[in-house]
């Protein structure tokens, strides 16, 4: 059984609202990737931001201030 109209208009109105889709799926496609990118982005700046807290805390001049404390 052939799920398509034999109407060529009513398959140019398919085709049109097959697009539309197309290009909504896209632009979400592409919001996503942007949330992602970013997310990225604040990860890697986290990542940095342990490593500077944790030197700050756990590093070997952190001992000598709380020594000279």
């Amino acid at each position: 059984m052939n799920a398509y109209p034999d109407d060529i208009e009513a398959l140019k109105a398919m085709l049109r609202e097959r697009d539309a889709r197309i290009d909504h799926l896209e632009d979400a496609v592409e919001s996503h990737a942007a949330v992602v990118a970013n997310a990225k982005v604040e990860i890697e700046h986290l990542k940095l931001l342990i490593a500077k807290l944790r030197r700050m805390a756990f590093g070997r001049s952190s001992e000598k201030l709380e020594r000279q404390i």
